[in-house]
């Protein structure tokens, strides 16, 4: 289905041309929509995907969990840009529910969920609550869209198809850097009218540059290359969760990975840990953490621990020594 560029592609311009519309095309048929935009980063994606959905509702509430992307990391672009609001659902340590739902204070014009939730160590609701959460908010008339920024990672726990998966939503959104390696990039999925907005909107927010070609190009390579390879990522997580269930110092967070990311609590201070996880890094010659933090736990420090193409070849006994030599200095 995805095919290596070949020398004679021809850039796009402004968004228009073989190569890029030929990409679309093939992103659309994965997910099952009607239309599909390429675009230049994730944020542009969500904030246009959330302003198309509070105009065709008319009403500028929005809802979403408290670690959302929207509300951690963009400066509250969807208050000072789009003159939008927000509530948050749930909370912050854990999944939404349907209680969490129903206790909405005001009907949203649409909902966010993200799969995984990054900020709680790559969780997943069931398949049974996702539904049930789903159906819930459409028979209220909200609009359901999905930061699947890592949907890649979600197919191996649902054992679901990414068009099965995205079936649930309303729409899309798609990141060609996390997980998949790319240089950037993103995309957004919907019916034509939906898409056919957000082009509008992308060129509004001065997204819609003179050429995407070396973006789309990255992104497609990378894409053909990875696709099938998220379960074998996930496969390995379990080998080295069920390594780290044996070991002292060390717990995971969720206890059972359910994508091939988790969060690693680790005893002792973050700046210790990070010094030293340099230290065995250099003298075994494999890379290990630089994003080691404090916990909401004492004298516990966590990581974002993601398990990707490099960590296939690195054998479980390399990874315990690895492990047990970041402890060694704090016996």
């Amino acid at each position: 289905m995805y095919d290596y560029v070949s020398s004679d592609e021809e850039a796009d311009r402004y968004g228009q041309g073989k190569s890029i519309k030929d990409f679309e095309y093939e992103l659309k048929n994965l997910f099952g929509f009607e239309d599909c935009v390429f675009f230049q980063t994730g944020t542009m994606a969500q904030l246009i995907a959330m302003r198309i959905w509070t105009e065709q509702q008319k009403k500028s509430k929005i809802a979403f969990h408290p670690t959302c992307h929207l509300e951690l990391h963009e400066h509250s672009a969807y208050k000072v840009l789009h003159k939008l609001n927000a509530e948050l659902i749930g909370d912050q340590s854990r999944l939404i529910n349907i209680e969490d739902l129903k206790k909405l204070k005001e009907t949203p014009s649409v909902v966010i969920f993200e799969l995984p939730q990054r900020e709680i160590g790559g969780q997943l609701p069931i398949w049974k609550d996702l539904n049930e959460q789903i159906t819930y908010l459409r028979s209220k008339k909200i609009k359901v869209h999905l930061d699947g920024a890592r949907i890649w990672e979600c197919a191996s726990y649902y054992k679901k198809t990414y068009q099965e998966i995205a079936s649930l939503f309303d729409s899309v959104y798609i990141s060609f850097y996390k997980g998949i390696g790319a240089i950037s990039g993103a995309a957004l999925l919907g019916s034509q009218s939906f898409i056919d907005n957000a082009r509008i909107w992308n060129r509004r927010h001065g997204g819609n540059l003179i050429t995407a070609f070396p973006v789309y190009l990255s992104a497609r390579y990378n894409l053909k290359k990875r696709i099938a390879r998220f379960e074998k990522y996930y496969q390995k997580t379990k080998e080295i969760c069920k390594l780290i269930s044996t070991m002292q110092g060390y717990s995971i967070n969720p206890k059972t990975p359910q994508v091939n990311m988790f969060h690693l609590m680790v005893k002792g201070k973050s700046k210790d840990l990070s010094k030293r996880a340099l230290e065995v890094s250099q003298e075994m010659g494999i890379w290990g953490f630089s994003n080691i933090k404090p916990s909401d736990q004492p004298e516990v420090s966590m990581l974002e621990w993601y398990v990707g193409e490099a960590t296939l070849d690195i054998s479980l006994e390399k990874i315990e020594e690895f492990l047990n030599k970041m402890l060694h200095s704090n016996d």
